[in-house]
């Protein structure tokens, strides 16, 4: 609330990021008032008003407790930038095609004269590489690359725009599915691996100490990329955030994978063997999640109501200011100090709200729903070499999970929340990606009509690529800057220059066969 002595006029600089209704009160009744206090109102707009980017509107207070409201200068059009460089970069990829058809065209008109003897030999040598090679699934290395290329994107500002940000509090926008897909897919792929060294009879031990390794690896780089934005103090470091969560996951899921996996699924055999092979890491983690459940609704909070799950702040007329996350928040604070936590939460912005870590620890515990649906949708792969037979059951499990996520989200049971990873959230999101993972095999894998292009180069590197667009999003070449960079076309230009040049990269190391992992 500000201030404006009367007969005057002042102007407000406000966020166009969210649409306002706009009260004037006749005395000064502090920083902060409820909607619900209706003394000294002069007048109330009757609906919501969402401002335009750089436009400048008149708000005149007129006797008999009126508002009018008008547009005094227009305020610009902030699609026509995406809009524009969405053309340009259609027009610069189609270009690149016909440059690449081009070559090969003019290639093939080269004759090459190759030594009989040295052919053959070759094409032997070529053969029984083949023979001894299991093909890669490009449907799941497409599926990471459509993961990490809005994770580069994000990275870099996404452009400016607000319906490209994390949701404040509930809700599910564009950026918050990257992430929880990642975990998703990490899950995917443990079976696989652990499967394939039972095959080659390494032992459990040696698996889990694998397991252990590659865990400390990705919470010990997490801990490192961290420190370019929280710099390096103990006081106010933040030890959390999403490779550290990878590495939690890594660490629990993938050591029950690795205990419970049977070491010949081949004995295993009929409709539901996906089932009676993970019945057992199925029956740990509804117990685990049951847990969960049961402290954010029954854990009493002091001050806080008991199963709050609001963002408290500024909201509810700030009754719960300090109650956000409710016993995520509570967990939190019990284990870390406050300074330790993310300082500028995604709720900030509208709730005005203190210090909390959506990746802190108690989140940790709802986040092995996701993976375990990953590590399903592994099995299936797994176990069942039938195309028809993976993609009718990652279907039903993708509807099955959607399905159930609506319905705790229509009837108010569990909010969608990001910031909670609540029992929703990681339900639909874990749902798209089944239905995503076998929409990608179809038309990959199987009819073979779509070659994964752009999202399969990116997606064979895509850990390297997400690690390595964090810690180059402040340098040249990937970032650079002319004059304020606050329109949305440069910050536009300058996002999608960072995604073109890792696409780049990626395209450098899938030529070469060069893999980076951990």
């Amino acid at each position: 609330m500000s201030a404006l002595p009367a007969g005057d006029s002042k102007i407000f600089k406000v966020n166009s990021a969210y649409s306002i209704r706009p009260r004037i009160y006749g005395d000064y009744l502090g920083e902060y008032v409820s909607t619900s206090n209706h003394s000294s109102l002069e007048c109330n707009v009757d609906s919501a008003w969402h401002f335009g980017e750089f436009g400048i509107y008149d708000l005149l207070v007129q006797p008999g407790g009126k508002c009018t409201t008008s547009t005094y200068y227009e305020p610009v059009n902030i699609y026509r930038s995406a809009v524009s460089v969405t053309v340009i970069v259609l027009f610069l990829l189609c270009l690149g095609q016909f440059i690449k058809g081009v070559a090969k065209s003019w290639g093939k008109q080269e004759q090459v004269f190759i030594d009989n003897n040295n052919q053959n030999d070759s094409k032997g040598k070529i053969e029984e590489i083949l023979r001894t090679k299991k093909p890669r699934l490009r449907a799941l290395d497409a599926f990471r690359g459509l993961i990490v290329i809005p994770l580069i994107f994000y990275t870099h500002q996404g452009g400016g725009y607000q319906v490209l940000e994390h949701a404040s509090w509930e809700g599910l926008p564009i950026a918050d599915w990257p992430f929880p897909w990642f975990i998703w897919i990490m899950g995917v792929c443990m079976p696989m691996g652990i499967n394939s060294n039972l095959e080659r009879q390494l032992s459990r031990r040696t698996i889990l100490f694998h397991v252990a390794k590659r865990s400390v690896l990705l919470f010990a780089l997490g801990i490192s990329t961290n420190c370019i934005n929280y710099g390096l103090a103990y006081e106010t470091f933040r030890f959390f955030n999403a490779l550290q969560r990878f590495g939690i996951m890594c660490l629990i899921n993938a050591s029950l994978c690795a205990i419970l996996w049977p070491r010949d699924i081949s004995k295993i055999k009929g409709r539901f063997a996906d089932l009676q092979i993970m019945w057992s890491q199925w029956a740990i983690h509804i117990v685990l999640h049951v847990i969960s459940i049961c402290l954010v609704f029954f854990l009493p909070v002091p001050g806080c109501p008991t199963g709050y799950l609001g963002p408290g702040g500024l909201s509810e007329d700030r009754k719960y200011e300090n109650c956000t996350g409710g016993t995520f928040g509570y967990v939190n604070k019990l284990l870390m100090n406050e300074a330790n936590m993310e300082q500028n939460p995604t709720a900030k912005a509208v709730y005005e709200v203190n210090a909390f870590d959506p990746e802190g620890y108690f989140s940790n515990l709802p986040s092995l729903l996701t993976v375990i649906l990953g590590i399903q949708a592994g099995a299936i792969l797994v176990i069942y070499n039938e195309s028809r037979e993976r993609i009718s059951r990652w279907t039903v499990w993708g509807v099955g999970c959607i399905l159930l996520a609506l319905i705790l989200e229509l009837t108010g049971a569990i909010p969608i929340n990001k910031q909670l990873w609540s029992t929703s959230f990681a339900l639909i999101t874990a749902g798209f990606a089944f239905l995503f993972l076998a929409a990608f095999y179809l038309l990959i894998d199987v009819k073979k009509c779509w070659n994964g292009f752009p999202f399969v180069e990116p997606g064979v590197n895509c850990l390297f690529i997400y690690i390595g667009s964090k810690l180059t999003n402040h340098l040249w070449p990937f970032h650079w800057r002319i004059g304020p960079m606050d329109t949305h076309f440069i910050l536009l230009a300058d996002t999608i220059w960072a995604c073109w040049l890792w696409l780049l990269i990626a395209k450098w190391l899938f030529k070469r066969n060069i893999i980076i992992t951990v």
